[in-house]
């Protein structure tokens, strides 16, 4: 693969390993919502798609028909056109895959005991007809209900939605409540924020190596990328 296109696939994956090693490096667990999480996912692949599926699908023959517009050539431009159409298509996509899942809460760097002590108090809080059933919470007056899913490894807990009658306000009480609660916890550090770290360094020197590597290679994939 040339240095444009593995440059392109590696930024944004740099980007996301960081941000994955400082909220694991943060001895406070990190709380956010599954639309968000869902986002920042499509953020980090971002440049996989570019790179993938859009440029497969690039419409070579829009040069036939928009290339020359009042005597002039504006295919430079046009290129660069229909890349910011189908990197915003693929968005589109992105924010329709998030908004129309279930609700879900993510939390990132905390042990399923320390959740489940906290749930225990927290839920009786919000919800005194709170009702368990193994790993599910039932909350009737809230109109919720959720499975929690642990990853131990990442220490990362999910509580997703079990069910698709769900009350969005009450997923947005609990959010609230729970995260208010977690700013009093504290985890100790977690080992894989330096994995993350150590592949994004990685990463990182690949770019660099691939960018000052060989400028003439770069300029060409890049005429050739926008199809100049």
């Amino acid at each position: 693969m040339d240095p444009l296109r593995t440059t392109i696939a590696l930024i944004p994956l740099v980007v996301y390993a960081a941000v994955l090693g400082l909220v694991n490096m943060n001895r406070r667990s990190t709380l956010c919502t599954g639309t968000f999480d869902t986002i920042a996912l499509g953020l980090g692949i971002t440049g996989l798609v570019v790179i993938g599926p859009l440029e497969l699908f690039y419409p070579n023959s829009y040069l036939m028909y928009y290339g020359v517009f009042f005597f002039f050539d504006i295919s430079q431009w046009v290129g660069i056109g229909v890349w910011i159409l189908l990197i915003m298509f693929y968005w589109l996509i992105v924010i329709w895959i998030a908004l129309s899942r279930r609700p879900r809460l993510v939390i990132y760097n905390l042990e399923v005991r320390q959740l489940h002590r906290l749930l225990e108090q927290l839920l009786l809080g919000i919800d005194p007809g709170v009702r368990w059933a193994g790993e599910t919470a039932v909350l009737p007056n809230l109109g919720i209900h959720f499975t929690i899913e642990a990853n131990s490894r990442l220490r990362c807990i999910q509580l997703v939605s079990a069910g698709p009658r769900q009350d969005p306000l009450g997923w947005k009480l609990l959010r609230k409540t729970l995260r208010d609660s977690l700013k009093q916890e504290r985890s100790p550090l977690n080992p894989l924020a330096f994995g993350y770290f150590l592949i994004a360094l990685a990463m990182s020197l690949r770019i660099f190596g691939e960018l000052f590597g060989n400028q003439q290679q770069l300029h060409q994939a890049l005429l050739d990328l926008l199809r100049i």
